[in-house]
């Protein structure tokens, strides 16, 4: 499979929020955004599910409760490339490293009864995080802030200096 790779660059934003989960909900975010706050100019990023590809249980449907052809990747040439010519001082995923929130694997249970792999896939993203997290600190990227969806919680911690950001569901954060 092709890598793409490509560069987003908004001269004009003035602000970059990070909302989590919103499941399909673009209507209710809009109008959070838009009506509710009346933000312009602002980039937003959906660290969290968008409401894509995911089928209600029932007959004839598959039951998925992620892509399972889109796991993170750990890809060491592009983090060289990415630091010779940048410093990362933020990251936004979707999950996030295994030492972070949240730890508890019992909301997951339930889901994993339709989906056999689901506890080893998610162990295998945070581990994939993890690895991420450890090659930018080695490399001596300035990580201040890691904000990320995904939990359907809000938790703010500092581990390492790093300033760890979870995301409830249509909580917005600006990128600080």
């Amino acid at each position: 499979m092709r890598k793409v790779h490509f560069y987003l660059n908004y001269p004009d934003a003035k602000n970059i929020i990070v909302c989590g989960d919103i499941h399909g909900e673009f209507n209710t975010l809009v109008n959070k955004l838009c009506v509710q706050y009346r933000m312009t100019d602002t980039v937003l990023i959906v660290a969290g599910d968008c409401g894509f590809g995911f089928h209600k249980p029932g007959p004839n449907l598959a039951c998925n409760f992620y892509w399972d052809n889109e796991p993170p990747v750990f890809d060491d040439v592009m983090l060289e490339t990415v630091g010779k010519k940048y410093s990362v001082d933020t990251v936004i995923s979707h999950t996030a490293p295994s030492f972070c929130e949240l730890k508890s694997k019992s909301m997951l249970e339930k889901f994993a009864e339709y989906d056999p792999t689901l506890l080893e896939d998610v162990q295998k993203e945070r581990s994939t995080m993890d690895k991420i997290f450890n090659r930018l600190i080695g490399d001596g990227h300035p990580l201040d802030n890691w904000l990320y969806g995904h939990f359907h919680q809000s938790k703010n911690e500092v581990i390492d200096g790093v300033h760890f950001r979870m995301l409830d569901i249509m909580e917005i954060s600006p990128v600080v």
